[in-house]
């Protein structure tokens, strides 16, 4: 019984210590699930030292059971302040990044149908208001990934907008082997170069990339990153089979996904991969 009763409370409490240590280092008590398991834990914890202290009427050694709910109390007080502060600033930052991107969302969408009776401009009419209404979103909340990728592919996207009526009308791909072929000795003679050819269209590249690598680490399974990463891994050195890879990879994630697999295969056409398959 009394083993028994302490044998219980130890294992709630590791389990509760886990959930706790957890989400200090990596908050995921936003997720329903993962907060509920830890209130159930809690709940355990607290009934367990009831039935101990219940069990005992003639009230010795109480204070050492009566004690638990009231550290845990504390903790969980003390762990309320600043996991409501992260959570309050998060579902501010989302509302204030959400008229943005609902506006965005609307434009993009506009756009792709083309045949909408609101509007019949094509994505690079819009590119410009597109492109503002994303930036803000990323200015907002840093940590807003989603923004970050569309945001990433949209850059890239006014960079060709721009080549096409530029002096020196190359593509990022024509960029990117001509890079190869001239074998620059580091990152830093690839960004010489460009800025000499393509002047300011250049930093796009640059932005696109950035965010690219950045939202790749916060959301791993986004297969777009991967695939601006691949047309643009050229820019810090990487090679013909680092840029493989990374289609390869959009193309794992991302199996059933028609513009995922539209975008690999002009991929890989254009690197001229013996492998291709589509």
């Amino acid at each position: 019984g009394s083993e028994m009763c302490i044998r219980d409370r130890v294992v709630v409490s590791a389990g509760l210590v886990v959930s706790v240590s957890h989400s200090l280092m990596d908050f995921v008590w936003y997720i329903p699930a993962c907060l509920i398991f830890a209130l159930i834990l809690a709940a355990c914890l607290c009934r367990l030292c009831q039935m101990k202290s219940s069990g005992n009427p003639s009230g010795q050694d109480q204070s050492p059971t009566t004690a638990w709910p009231t550290c845990w109390a504390i903790m969980i007080v003390l762990l309320i302040v600043p996991v409501g502060r992260l959570s309050a600033n998060q579902i501010l930052r989302n509302a204030q990044t959400e008229p943005s991107w609902l506006a965005y969302r609307e434009l993009s969408i506009a756009a792709g149908e083309r045949q909408s009776y609101d509007s019949m401009d094509s994505l690079s009419d819009r590119l410009g208001e597109i492109i503002v209404h994303l930036e803000r979103c990323v200015q907002i909340d840093s940590s807003n990934y989603r923004a970050q990728t569309a945001l990433a592919t949209m850059y890239l996207h006014r960079f060709e907008c721009n080549q096409a009526v530029a002096s020196n009308p190359m593509t990022t791909q024509e960029i990117k082997r001509t890079a190869y072929a001239a074998e620059f000795e580091s990152p830093k003679e690839i960004l010489t170069w460009l800025k000499k050819a393509f002047g300011k269209n250049a930093i796009d590249l640059y932005r696109s990339f950035a965010l690219a690598r950045q939202a790749v680490h916060g959301q791993p399974l986004r297969a777009e990153n991967y695939l601006v990463l691949a047309q643009l891994g050229f820019l810090s050195g990487a090679s013909a089979d680092d840029s493989t890879a990374l289609i390869e990879q959009a193309v794992r994630l991302r199996p059933f996904e028609p513009s995922v697999l539209y975008m690999a295969c002009l991929l890989y056409t254009s690197d001229a991969a013996d492998d291709m398959q589509c």
